[in-house]
């Protein structure tokens, strides 16, 4: 099976950051673009937000540095809008033939990734 060049991961579940997953996400990609949207529609106060934002700096950040460590090229995307909106467009953008998710990601958001017409491949 030929890996797609660049592949698109999103942070669903928060367990993105786990060097297991990691290894596996990336494989042979040459570039991993990682993301993570808030949805100003999700119903979080302004404080939440603040909250989730900052708390997801950090794990990007954290698979930042571990994919580097990989000798991955790495592009992070920490932005607003939906995920079925925003996310098509940075997979466009980076040439990302594929989506990986782990298994157990959950929701709207994951429900939005897995519709979105582009190859998705799920990891324990």
């Amino acid at each position: 099976m030929r890996l797609p060049n660049a592949v698109l991961i999103p942070v669903l579940t928060g367990r993105e950051g786990e060097k297991r997953f990691l290894l596996e996400a990336a494989g042979g990609a040459g570039l991993v673009v990682v993301a993570y949207l808030i949805d100003q529609t999700s119903g979080l106060t302004a404080n939440e937000m603040t909250q989730e934002l900052q708390e997801k700096e950090r794990l990007l950040e954290k698979i930042e540095g571990a994919l580097h460590s990989l000798g991955k090229r790495v592009k992070v995307y920490n932005e607003w809008g939906s995920w079925g909106e925003k996310l098509p467009i940075i997979a466009k953008r980076e040439g990302a033939g594929e989506i990986v998710v782990r298994k157990s990601a959950k929701g709207k958001a994951a429900e939005a990734v897995r519709s979105l017409g582009i190859p998705v491949r799920e990891i324990v």
